[in-house]
């Protein structure tokens, strides 16, 4: 349907957002990127086209591209979102910049507010941690997220990773035992 639409008005930008979307959804990430590369040269182009353009090209192994569509969608929406901030930290993290990802976990973590940040948010910081050699940092951050989000098995399995790495395999069984 959006490819018809499409066909009728090239220019509209909410069906490139929403094939671009489709194309993610299929892990299809070069249709993904021109979709919504197409819909953010429209001047009414929203955050969101460029918060999942980032998305799409981070799955290409693209991250300056992908920091650089981060940054705009920080520009369009006039604000940081935690999520954006968490994005900017997977994409640091992925291209090997732990200190930057620190700083943005940081940020995401501090516009969350009162609320508890998502399990990816822990997951990433956890990993953030335990790349930079703070294993027992990772084990506190995870065992938060363990605690905050008892059903995120990922988050079990990484808590058990880390307390492997710590040597304590009693701890890391039962992590995985709890996982399953």
């Amino acid at each position: 349907e959006f490819k018809r639409v499409l066909e009728l008005r090239d220019e509209d930008t909410p069906a490139r957002f929403y094939l671009g979307l489709v194309h993610l959804r299929r892990g299809e990430w070069t249709e993904a990127v021109d979709a919504l590369h197409n819909a953010s040269r429209q001047p009414e182009a929203k955050a969101p086209i460029f918060h999942n353009l980032a998305f799409a090209y981070e799955q290409l192994g693209n991250y300056a591209d992908a920091k650089d569509a981060l940054a705009e969608a920080i520009r369009r929406a006039g604000a940081e979102d935690p999520r954006t901030c968490l994005s900017q930290a997977v994409a640091a993290i992925k291209s090997g910049n732990l200190s930057y990802a620190e700083e943005r976990l940081e940020s995401a973590r501090t516009l969350w507010g009162s609320r508890q940040p998502s399990a990816a948010w822990f997951h990433f910081a956890g990993l953030a941690a335990a790349l930079g050699g703070d294993v027992a940092r990772a084990v506190t951050i995870l065992e938060e997220g363990v605690d905050i989000h008892p059903h995120a098995t990922a988050l079990q399995n990484n808590l058990a990773v880390a307390h492997e790495r710590r040597g304590s395999y009693e701890t890391a069984a039962r992590a995985l035992e709890h996982a399953l």
